[in-house]
């Protein structure tokens, strides 16, 4: 993968998705095989730290601090929350925001309001896209979101697809019909078909079953 890709993997559960994605983070040692960054560098001599701030996870599980909304994209850090506000107006977040009893100002968490899974995951990745990550790992980050929202996902992500990899690991094939440059589909552990979405309905596989099943 290179900066401007749109690639994903999909199987069904069980099939070792999240685990990638999970080894590709550094939580896991691998045996077998290797990663290779920028046609260069092994995964495994670069520190964790430093991978770590460069790529962006959204997580299936997302967490929501107690704290208002500008804590949740900030987590912690000292920038100027007029930077986030700013971020967010030119990213198209506002909206979304604005639907929030306070705005901004809203607070999360266990002394504050609940939040749907769909306002969860673009608080997330918000979160993620704040910090300007060069490669972003999205691990059933649209599940919940209904359409709309999803499509202003998929449509910002490819505004930014310049300076950024993307990684989706799905299970809504929808989402990948006109999105993904490559699929991978994967069944237990291993790689058995790749394309993209016209490719891997011409052959009988996972993804051109489950999409004849769902789809057609």
């Amino acid at each position: 993968m290179k900066k401007g890709d749109f690639v994903a993997v999909v199987g069904e559960s069980g099939s070792g998705k999240s685990t990638l994605g999970q080894i590709i983070q550094q939580f896991y040692p691998f045996e077998n095989g290797t990663i290779i960054v920028n046609s260069e560098y092994e995964l495994k001599n670069i520190s964790t730290e430093h991978w770590r701030n460069i790529v962006g996870v959204i997580p299936q599980e997302i967490n929501i601090f107690s704290g208002n909304v500008l804590d949740n994209i900030l987590l912690g850090s000292e920038d100027n929350p007029e930077d986030v506000i700013k971020f967010c107006q030119e990213n198209g977040f506002e909206k979304f925001i604005a639907e929030l009893p306070q705005g901004y100002a809203t607070l999360l968490g266990e002394e504050g309001i609940n939040l749907s899974g769909g306002q969860k995951q673009i608080i997330a990745l918000a979160r993620v896209l704040y910090k300007k990550p060069q490669f972003l790992i999205l691990d059933e980050a649209t599940s919940a979101m209904d359409r709309n929202t999803e499509k202003f996902t998929i449509q910002l992500l490819s505004q930014l697809k310049e300076d950024i990899a993307v990684l989706f690991i799905l299970h809504r094939l929808h989402t990948l019909k006109n999105t993904a440059d490559r699929i991978y589909v994967l069944e237990n552990g291993e790689i058995t078909s790749s394309g993209n979405h016209k490719d891997l309905l011409e052959t009988v596989n996972f993804y051109s079953e489950f999409w004849q099943e769902i789809y057609e």
